[in-house]
């Protein structure tokens, strides 16, 4: 193998093995021009939208749950046992519903929240995108102070991205960022660990979802385009030898 062929092997390696990255709370204004789910109609169980206009992939689907496939429901409300998913990534289907219910905490908006043996705000919540995306919004409310709620971002295969804890109590607008500016996110569960007792009494329930991708391209597309520039430089390199030689 040539010198240039095997630099190619390993330039291509390199390019397509995946970055490491986790997410962290970046700003609300991350997605004020992302592309915006509306919540716009009331009793919608599990709620699937699609998303037009996107400029990297066209369109999204994004599909509401309250739980992945291979999370476990905890033993208190809110909270799940198992928090690993199976891959690939895909909402459980044996799990209770979501829907569009009217905001308690603040009447007149409509917001997404789970019920469970007739009580609603008494699940998980899972979002699902058919796309990675970059960064992810949403209201997330009415905490109570001291909230042992999580966020938690996982990529199309199930692998975790990263958790966030310490949320604030009431309704509050947060921001999934993933430190890598790529497109990793494909879905975002918020739950209670399933630990002794402590426990949201509200429940929660999500409003206000936006998000943004990247326009960064696909690893494999970045390898294709640097193999295709090595190829062009060897043929010109060894074209260049043959005429020296």
């Amino acid at each position: 193998m040539s010198r240039i062929a095997t630099f190619a092997c390993l330039l291509a390696f390199s390019i397509t093995a995946p970055a490491w990255s986790a997410i962290s709370l970046g700003s609300p204004q991350d997605c004020d021009e992302g592309h915006e789910v509306i919540f716009d109609q009331l009793g919608i169980v599990n709620p699937v939208y699609t998303v037009s206009g996107e400029p990297f992939y066209e369109q999204i689907t994004v599909s509401l749950g309250s739980m992945f496939d291979g999370q476990t429901l905890g033993s208190i409300k809110n909270s799940l046992s198992n928090t690993a998913p199976n891959a690939p990534l895909a909402l459980a289907t044996n799990a209770p519903n979501v829907e569009t219910l009217f905001d308690f905490a603040n009447p007149g908006s409509i917001v997404v929240g789970g019920s469970n043996n007739g009580m609603y705000y008494t699940t998980p919540l899972a979002i699902l995108f058919d796309h990675p995306v970059s960064h992810v919004c949403f209201d997330l409310g009415d905490l109570d102070p001291n909230s042992p709620t999580l966020i938690e971002a996982y990529t199309a295969n199930g692998a975790s991205l990263g958790t966030i804890g310490n949320l604030q109590a009431g309704t509050n607008r947060y921001s999934v960022h993933d430190s890598s500016g790529g497109n990793v996110i494909s879905g975002i569960s918020i739950y209670i660990p399933d630990e002794g007792m402590n426990m949201d009494w509200e429940g929660f329930a999500i409003s206000n979802l936006t998000f943004n991708s990247g326009v960064i391209p696909e690893p494999g597309t970045i390898a294709i385009w640097s193999l295709l520039g090595l190829a062009a430089f060897g043929a010109a390199y060894s074209k260049t030898r043959q005429r020296t030689a």
